[in-house]
């Protein structure tokens, strides 16, 4: 899965769950903390996600 393929996923993911914690993403996509953290970082740069302690919520600007 591609960086891009993945950052999709994780915003479909929130569109169901609303809240995932970095274990959650390690989890779900078998990717390692840094990869979750960094991709957490660049979607919440984007605004596409809002960072949280702990995790992210889907972003409250997010409309697609």
């Amino acid at each position: 899965m591609t960086e891009s393929q993945r950052h999709h996923a994780i915003i479909e993911l929130l569109q169901q769950k609303r809240y995932m914690t970095v274990a959650g993403l390690i989890q779900a996509f078998d990717i390692s903390p840094a990869t979750a953290r960094r991709d957490i970082n660049k979607l919440n740069e984007s605004g596409k996600l809002r960072k949280v302690r702990n995790g992210d919520r889907k972003s409250t600007r997010l409309n697609s």
